[in-house]
């Protein structure tokens, strides 16, 4: 599924506005169960029943998106802060009503991947194709955005422990 992007002549992108701390993820704390994929996400459309749930303290913001079927597939995904800051008013305006539900009733997730790196493993979150949680509805489903800016593999920056 596509969608229009912010405009091009806009402010360059804030890379990402993702939650500094657990209340600031509260928004988004409403979808930890089941989810509905109706449509699967592209690579596994023969999966639609995840449940979403938190790794523990020590994962921070860091959220497991399990299959429901014992041999499906576990994602670890992060909830986006400020939606409109990193894709713009315009597309989470669309995406709702793609939904059908106000903006206030989305949350959008970055799909994480962990590679290996310099002594330890690298985080990554792919930008250009959120997962959309309808959270009245229960409902997710995989958006791919059309803008070039957004990246495939955005590095995230460790943070130093409290």
């Amino acid at each position: 599924m596509e969608l229009s992007s912010p405009s091009p002549a806009g402010p360059a992108l804030p890379l990402p506005a993702l939650p500094e701390t657990a209340a600031e993820a509260a928004r988004c704390a409403p979808l930890h169960g089941p989810l509905g994929f109706p449509a699967g996400l592209p690579g596994f459309s023969e999966f639609r029943s995840f449940r979403l749930e938190p790794l523990g303290p020590a994962a921070g913001d860091f959220l497991l998106l399990a299959c429901e079927e014992e041999q499906g597939p576990r994602f670890i995904v992060l909830p986006v802060r400020e939606p409109a800051a990193l894709f713009g008013d315009a597309l989470v305006a669309e995406a709702a009503a793609l939904a059908g539900v106000e903006p206030d009733e989305l949350c959008f997730l970055l799909l994480v991947t962990l590679v290996p790196g310099p002594g330890d493993r690298e985080a990554f979150v792919n930008l250009r194709a959120p997962l959309l949680v309808d959270l009245r509805h229960r409902l997710a489903r995989q958006l791919v955005l059309a803008d070039a800016r957004l990246p495939l593999r955005h590095r995230l920056e460790r943070r130093a422990a409290a």
